[in-house]
């Protein structure tokens, strides 16, 4: 699995949250769809239920993505969109890519940053066994870890005028060598 595989899965994450900000510009719009730091543990939860309580193989993800009322949005090049059809967006994407699962969550989140990503990695780490093994520098994602159980968990957030949009994903067990190619181009 390559990193430009790594990254398109997150743009792919993406897709239904600028469809959604397309469709809702206005700064009311967009504020009535995102996840306040009080409402972070529904994005958190989903992230949890879906992804990290399905490892190692995630393959049950999808099966638990629908008991959360989630439907599929989207479905291309192996990776499958899945979201609420109303109130706020929190979509989940599963795929596979060089024989590996890989699931994530994205949704538009409060500007800091480090606080919320914090959670979501306290939340994994507690679902995989305890602190990362080993932290990655990147320019592109705010962390890469491998996590104890070898998965390997990323953070990619990205500020846009009126909201910050956030991809949380997470892979299922990979070799410390396989680690530097999803990283890093």
């Amino acid at each position: 699995m390559s990193s430009k595989r790594l990254n398109r899965t997150a743009i792919a994450l993406l897709v239904p949250l600028v469809a959604l900000a397309a469709c809702a510009p206005s700064p009311e719009a967009i504020a009535k769809a995102s996840f306040s730091a009080e409402e972070i543990d529904v994005p958190l939860e989903l992230f949890s239920k879906a992804c990290l309580q399905t490892l190692p193989s995630l393959e049950q993800t999808e099966q638990v993505v629908k008991t959360q009322g989630l439907v599929l949005q989207q479905q291309s090049d192996g990776i499958k969109l899945f979201a609420a059809e109303e109130g706020k967006r929190a979509a989940i994407a599963i795929g596979e890519h060089a024989g590996k699962p890989v699931c994530g969550v994205a949704f538009i989140g409060p500007r800091d940053t480090k606080t919320t990503g914090q959670k979501f990695l306290a939340e994994a780490q507690k679902r995989t066994g305890g602190k990362f093994k080993e932290q990655f520098p990147s320019s592109h994602f705010q962390y890469a870890v491998h996590l104890k159980n070898s998965s390997l968990m990323t953070q990619d957030s990205r500020a846009k005028p009126g909201r910050m949009s956030y991809v949380f994903l997470v892979s299922s067990p990979v070799k410390r060598s396989e680690v530097d190619a999803l990283i890093y181009n």
